[in-house]
C-alpha cells in the first residue's frame, strides 16, 4: 500500500506518526463511520505546496483484518483526516551563531578550480 500526499504537498520534509488508544479488542462500527475504520496512527506529513506555503496534513492509518481468518490478507486503509495551510512562514531552518561558534564549526577550505 503506498500513501501518497501530491494532492497537499510538492516535497515533505517532516513525518510523524502517532499512536492511537485502538487496541486489537476495538471493533470498527460501520453504521456511525462507514467509510473508515478507527485509525491506530495518526500520520503528520509537513511540506510546501507549489505556491511556496507550507501544509501540515494529518492521516488516519488502519489495519482491517479480514472476519474469518485465514481468508484472506489483512489490509492497510489511509484516510485524509484534515489539512492546515500555514501560509508562507519563511526559511525551513534558522540557526543562530555568537562569533566563538562559528569559529570553532566553521573551518576555511582552500578549493582550487582546474581546468579539465
Amino acid at each position: 500500500t503506498a500513501l501518497t500526499t501530491a494532492d497537499y504537498h510538492v516535497d515533505v520534509l517532516c513525518l510523524e506518526s502517532f499512536r492511537t488508544s485502538v487496541g486489537s479488542d476495538t471493533e470498527w462500527d460501520t453504521d456511525l463511520f462507514p467509510k473508515t475504520p478507527p485509525a491506530e496512527h495518526v500520520l503528520v506529513a509537513s511540506g510546501g505546496t507549489k505556491d511556496g506555503e507550507q501544509v501540515i496534513s494529518y492521516w488516519g492509518v488502519s489495519i482491517v483484518f479480514p472476519e474469518n481468518i485465514g481468508q484472506e490478507r489483512a489490509s492497510i486503509h489511509v484516510s485524509f483526516l484534515d489539512g492546515i495551510n500555514l501560509g508562507t512562514v519563511g526559511a525551513d531552518v534558522t540557526v543562530f551563531s555568537s562569533a566563538k561558534m562559528w569559529d570553532h564549526w566553521r573551518r576555511p577550505r582552500m578549493v582550487r578550480l582546474r581546468a579539465i
